[in-house]
């Protein structure tokens, strides 16, 4: 797999998929516009057979897939300019999948960027940061998949400042999204939590569980245990820290997660989802320091040694 790609899980009343889109491939030096979709039989990646209308090539954009409806892919950076387009893609049963440019001209959505970062809640995509060109940006808007048009929420509280390669977090049972790190002027190790419905944002307080400061890493709500995952990025160091860090919701807190299996290498710029049917987390491809990975990453959460659900959530 490439750097700067995007990954998703399609799941709707015919068709469960993961789906991976676009990223930076190392050997040819420039974006590509694959589109491919992962069999778990094989454990291998083949091109989604007779795709419509597939987006431009790009890299450093997202894609996330609502629940039981289409996919939503947005911006990037496709070698020459930084871009603000957004993509929606439906698929049929007995029909190829099709892509359909959203982008609406008489309603204006976020301008271009890249680095930015999207989460699902519910049947929308909330986006957050991201940079430019210029400068880096701390806005958040939420797509509605029923108008297909993006609308800027105006948030009170104490909001994340302006940060590109972050991560963005959906929490359901809380009803909310959680921030982490990025890079501003400096890698950042902050934790910020949007209430969705008052639309307030609150800064959690860093003691010494908090995860060091990182940008370029990937976070994921893990349902089965109600906590988030984080791992990878690049640290203060440029380093990329290894293993996984777990923040239970319901308490607060940060711990190392005890993970049985193959060590999880330290890795930038990849990507990462919950396949929350199968209980796994996947990761794909990344940059490990040295060497661009194209290795499939899964971790069965349920067969690890704290694998236990934990009750309630924070809000």
């Amino acid at each position: 797999m490439l750097a700067n790609s995007a990954v998703t899980c399609l799941e709707t009343e015919w068709k469960r998929s993961l789906l991976a889109f676009g990223g930076w491939n190392s050997k040819k030096t420039l974006s590509v516009a694959s589109f491919l979709e992962f069999d778990p039989t094989l454990k291998a990646w083949t091109p989604v057979a007779n795709a419509q209308n597939v987006p431009p090539a790009r890299s450093e954009h997202t894609m996330n897939a609502i629940k039981g409806g289409p996919v939503v892919l947005f911006g990037g950076w496709d070698d020459r300019k930084i871009l603000g387009d957004t993509w929606v893609m439906t698929w049929v049963k007995d029909a190829p999948p099709t892509w359909v440019e959203a982008t609406n001209p008489a309603v204006p959505g976020p301008c271009p960027r890249r680095g930015h970062a999207t989460a699902v809640l519910g049947d929308k995509v909330y986006l957050f940061g991201g940079f430019d060109g210029e400068k880096r940006l701390d806005d958040i808007w939420v797509f509605d998949i029923s108008t297909r048009t993006w609308l800027p929420l105006r948030c009170t509280g104490n909001a994340p400042t302006a940060r590109d390669a972050t991560s963005l977090c959906a929490v359901p049972p809380s009803n909310s999204l959680i921030v982490f790190g990025g890079y501003s002027t400096a890698k950042l190790d902050d934790v910020y939590i949007l209430d969705v419905g008052s639309l307030t944002w609150s800064r959690f307080h860093r003691d010494k569980t908090t995860p060091s400061p990182r940008c370029g890493h990937s976070m994921v709500y893990v349902a089965f245990l109600n906590c988030v995952w984080l791992f990878g990025g690049s640290d203060e160091s440029g380093g990329n820290p290894d293993g996984v860090l777990s923040f239970n919701v319901a308490e607060g807190t940060w711990s190392a997660a005890v993970l049985e299996g193959e060590h999880v290498e330290g890795r930038t710029h990849q990507s990462a989802t919950y396949l929350d049917t199968d209980k796994k987390v996947v990761s794909l491809g990344g940059f490990n320091g040295k060497a661009y990975l194209h290795s499939y990453l899964e971790i069965e959460v349920e067969k690890q040694p704290e694998a236990v659900p934990v009750k309630g959530a924070k809000k």
